[in-house]
C-alpha cells in the first residue's frame, strides 16, 4: 500500500501538472527524506534536543531531516519564477535544497538520496560477497554476474532481481539458498 500511495502522489501531480499548465499552475510531488516529524521522534523515543544521540546507534538518523526543510525547500520553488519547468515532476527535498541552497533548521543539508545509495552500494557489495562464498563453495562452477544498476544476479541460465528492500529486511542466507536452488534445478541438480 506504501508504494501504491506514493506512485498515486506522483501520478496525479503528472495529471494536474498536465491539466492546469496553461492556467500557469504549476503541479509537482515533493518526497522529503527520513523525515525527523514528531511522530518519528516519538516512535524512536528521542527528542529533537537528543536525536544526535540516537544517530550514534542508528546511522540513518544522521541524515534525517526535521519538517521545516522540505517546507523550506517548498517556498524556494513556489518563489522561483521558472518553476513552471519543473512542471508534473516527482522532487525530493534533498534535489530541491541543492537546486536552491536551502538548509534545514540546524544549518545542516542533509541528503537523503545519496546516503541511501551509499548504503545500498555497501548491502550490495556484502550480498555479492556472499553469494560467490557459498557458491564457490557449493557450485564452484557457476559463473556470477551482478548488476548493481539493476540489482540483478546472474548465475548460469538464472536471474534473481533483488529488491531494494531485500537489502535491508531481509536474511541474506534465505536470498542465497534460493538462488542455488533455482541454479541447481536449471542444471539438473538434485538433492
Amino acid at each position: 500500500y506504501y508504494d501504491l500511495v506514493k506512485s498515486s502522489a506522483i501520478r496525479l501531480a503528472m495529471a494536474l501538472g498536465y491539466e492546469l499548465r496553461e492556467r500557469g499552475v504549476t503541479a509537482v510531488a515533493v518526497t522529503p527524506g527520513f523525515l525527523r516529524s514528531e511522530r518519528m521522534l516519538a516512535l524512536f523515543g528521542v527528542s529533537e534536543a537528543t536525536w544526535r544521540e540516537h544517530a550514534a546507534r542508528d546511522p540513518h538518523w544522521a541524515e534525517s531531516e526535521t519538517p521545516l526543510f522540505v517546507g523550506r525547500c517548498i517556498a524556494a520553488l513556489a518563489a522561483d519564477p521558472e518553476r513552471w519547468r519543473l512542471n508534473g515532476s516527482a522532487l525530493a527535498s534533498w534535489d530541491l535544497a541543492e537546486r536552491y541552497g536551502v538548509d534545514d533548521a540546524d544549518g545542516r543539508r542533509p541528503h537523503w538520496g545519496r546516503y541511501i545509495a551509499a548504503q545500498t552500494d555497501q548491502r550490495w557489495a556484502e550480498l555479492l560477497d556472499q553469494v560467490r562464498g557459498q557458491f564457490a563453495r557449493e557450485a564452484p562452477a557457476a559463473q556470477i554476474d551482478a548488476d548493481r544498476a539493476t540489482l540483478t544476479l546472474h548465475v548460469g541460465g538464472v536471474t534473481r532481481p533483488v529488491l531494494e528492500p531485500e537489502l535491508y529486511y531481509s536474511k541474506p542466507e534465505a536470498l542465497i539458498a534460493e538462488l542455488l536452488g533455482l541454479y541447481e534445478k536449471s542444471v539438473g541438480v538434485t538433492s
